[in-house]
């Protein structure tokens, strides 16, 4: 995983067009680079609270399809930080 790594929340969403929650885009890539973008919101300080990109990221099934062990466990685990009841259903 620290391949992905960017340093920074800031850094981050200025790579992402600036949204602090940038859609997910379909597609298993899609929802790969998902998982990375919110695990990169989430370490330098974001809220693990803000899920809504984890979720777009393990929604319809594609990023448990394309990777179901690493980043799919990203997107889970930042879900489980927050208590968010999604977290036990994926």
């Amino acid at each position: 995983m620290p391949a992905f790594s960017t340093g920074g929340g800031a850094e981050t969403r200025a790579r992402a067009g600036g949204a602090a929650q940038p859609p997910a885009a379909p597609g298993g890539r899609g929802r790969m680079l998902a998982a990375v973008i919110a695990r990169e919101l989430t370490f330098p300080g974001g809220s693990s609270e803000e899920c809504e990109l984890s979720l777009q990221a393990l929604a319809g099934g594609e990023l448990l399809a394309a990777d179901n062990v690493d980043l799919a466990i990203v997107a889970v685990t930042k879900l489980a930080r927050a208590d968010r009841d999604e977290a036990r259903a994926a």
